[in-house]
């Protein structure tokens, strides 16, 4: 995906798609977490990533991940969950796992 350019609301996601219309049509927001916060927030900033249009994605890290934690780590704040797709990704990367909203916990890949 392209360099993303600033966009409609001020807002620099890390990437976006387009359509062969030129049109957005993926937004992507990574977030890497240290320490002890482990929460992503829906923020201003991710309500306007999605005002962008398309499909809204959020990719999560951490230094110090407990996937099946109680509660999990890292983790999305709910209205967060409810109104984006959220991913793990493991240190290299790599789409370990997906936020299921509806029972707030990570379904992890085999």
């Amino acid at each position: 995906s392209a360099s993303a350019p600033v966009e409609r609301g001020g807002t620099r996601p890390d990437s976006i798609g387009r359509n062969a219309a030129g049109e957005i049509d993926l937004v992507h927001e990574h977030k890497h977490l240290g320490g002890q916060e482990q929460t992503v927030y829906n923020t201003r900033q991710m309500e306007r990533q999605r005002e962008m249009g398309g499909t809204h994605i959020v990719t999560m890290s951490s230094d110090s991940p407990d996937l099946t934690g109680n509660p999990p780590r890292p983790r999305p704040s709910g209205p967060l969950a409810q109104e984006s797709t959220v991913y793990y990704t493991d240190s290299a990367g790599t789409v370990t796992a997906e936020w299921d909203r509806r029972n707030s916990r990570w379904n992890v890949f085999s």
